[in-house]
């Protein structure tokens, strides 16, 4: 396994100094903050095809946009119920696992000829924590675990004013889960202040 050293978490913080600071992106009258929240559908699936489910979640977030071009948001997310079973050809064996955590990415907007409309494109880090439980024919609980996760987050999304404050906002996003992925589309809204 690879060993993380200090010099990348480092230099990426000294670029975002750098480029926040420089006048050419330092913030502008686009400088703005937003915050709300989605309802989000997933899917948590395993390489192994163990556990293949879609489940109804849920996520808030808080992001600031520094010009144009880029900004930054941090979300928690709650992925719902997700249940399969894992011998479907025999009684019991029900799994459930729940995902739920932070996470945090760099959003890269797209140039688009009207403010109405903004897309945008992201990659960011997660930290979720993870519960499993596995139950007998009874509904026994015969295996339980807690774990960490964390990995790479990528997603799109477009957002369509409503109001002068409020957008509908739509998302997709991946998370690369150690042998698995989980899929979320969200539909939700937020309203933006400290800006023109």
């Amino acid at each position: 396994m690879a060993r993380l050293s200090i010099a990348g978490p480092a230099a990426g913080a000294a670029l975002a100094l750098a480029l926040t600071a420089s006048p050419a992106w330092a913030a502008d009258e686009t400088s703005i903050w937003n915050f709300g929240g989605a309802v989000v559908f997933g899917n948590y699936s395993l390489d192994d095809d163990t556990i293949d489910d879609d489940a109804v979640g849920g996520k808030v977030f808080l992001g600031y946009r520094f010009n144009r071009w880029i900004g930054v948001e941090g979300s928690w997310l709650r992925s719902g119920e997700i249940d399969d079973d894992l011998d479907q050809d025999n009684p019991g064996g029900e799994v459930e696992v729940d995902l739920g955590g932070f996470t945090v990415s760099g959003l890269l907007y797209a140039p688009l000829p009207t403010d109405d409309l903004v897309a945008y494109g992201k990659a960011g880090y997660y930290r979720l924590g993870q519960d499993l439980d596995v139950f007998d024919r009874d509904g026994q609980v015969t295996d339980s675990s807690s774990r960490t996760i964390t990995g790479l987050t990528l997603g799109a999304g477009v957002r369509v004013r409503v109001a002068p404050r409020f957008d509908i906002r739509a998302e997709g996003d991946w998370y690369d889960i150690d042998g698995g992925d989980y899929w979320a589309l969200s539909l939700g809204a937020d309203y933006r202040f400290g800006g023109q």
